[in-house]
This record gives C-alpha cells, sequence and structure tokens, in this order.
C-alpha cells in the first residue's frame, strides 16, 4: 500500500492482507495518491495505477434560518398600497445570505425578485381591496436555502 502526498505516494504497509487501509490525520483541502500493488503466493506482483482524491474543507455547511419576522404581520388588513416588505433572517455560520421574494395573488405565490442582498422590497403600487401572498426563500453562498412561511395582507380598498 502506498500512500501520500505526492504524485509518486511512498509506501506505508507490507504484507497486508486485509482489502482496506485507513489513513490517521488528514489535512482539509488536501490533494492524497494512492496505488497497491498485490502479489501473490508465487511472489508475482501487479501494480496499480495511482488514484488520486482531495479532502473537503472538514466544515459542516448550515443552512440558513427560516426568513420571519416580517413588518406586515400575516393577516393584517388595510395596508398602504405602495408597501414594503422587510424581513428578518440570519445564517448560523455567519454566510453572507441573499433571497427571493415570492409575491401574487395566488399562493403559493411566484417568484418576482431573486439574489436579493437586502432585507426589504417595496412591490410597487398594488391595486385596493385585494389579498396579496408573499414568501421570502434565503439562500447561502453553499446553495443551503431556507423557505420562509407563506405571508399575506390585504391591501387599503
Amino acid at each position: 500500500m502506498y500512500f501520500g502526498l505526492t504524485s509518486q505516494p511512498p509506501r506505508v504497509r507490507s504484507n497486508q492482507q486485509a482489502t482496506t487501509y485507513v489513513p490517521n490525520n488528514l489535512t482539509a483541502n488536501r490533494t492524497y495518491y494512492w496505488k497497491i500493488v498485490a502479489r501473490d503466493d508465487h511472489n508475482q506482483t501487479t501494480e496499480g495505477p495511482v488514484w488520486i482524491f482531495t479532502t473537503g474543507s472538514g466544515t459542516t455547511n448550515n443552512p440558513p434560518a427560516s426568513p420571519s419576522s416580517p413588518e406586515l404581520a400575516s393577516g393584517s388588513v388595510n395596508v398602504v398600497l405602495t408597501p414594503a416588505l422587510t424581513w428578518s433572517c440570519s445564517d448560523p455560520d455567519d454566510d453572507p445570505l441573499t433571497y427571493d421574494v415570492r409575491f401574487g395573488t395566488t399562493t403559493p405565490p411566484p417568484a418576482i425578485a431573486t439574489g436579493l442582498t437586502n432585507t426589504s422590497f417595496a412591490p410597487g403600487t398594488l391595486p385596493a381591496a385585494t389579498t396579496h401572498y408573499w414568501q421570502i426563500v434565503a439562500e447561502d453562498p453553499d446553495g443551503a436555502t431556507a423557505q420562509g412561511p407563506v405571508w399575506q395582507f390585504t391591501a387599503e380598498e
């Protein structure tokens, strides 16, 4: 068994009969090389190719928290026709977040804005006496997402 950090890895085991090898103390974000040389009971050998793998970062990415605390509480009525939608959201890894806004008069609401970096959105002037639904989806740089609940409000008459 040959294993190491160079393309010609050093021998780390001889005469091993087991078909597995578990290396100790691998380093994050490193490329390792390994190969096997098989030997039979007649001392004949067959050398395999050098295989390569790279270890991961060693950290686990946690998804963002679910978007919460809308400025317009769900069920609000007589909301101005030009509201600002605001919410709160955080990430346990302190990753920067982007937001997709889903907004419309049906539920689930369709996506109308993506990749926002702030926690507010102005949907423009809305039709009066209409119920609107909205939802926020948060995403971190590693692609982990969290959907908030669907909130709703009714515009003033």
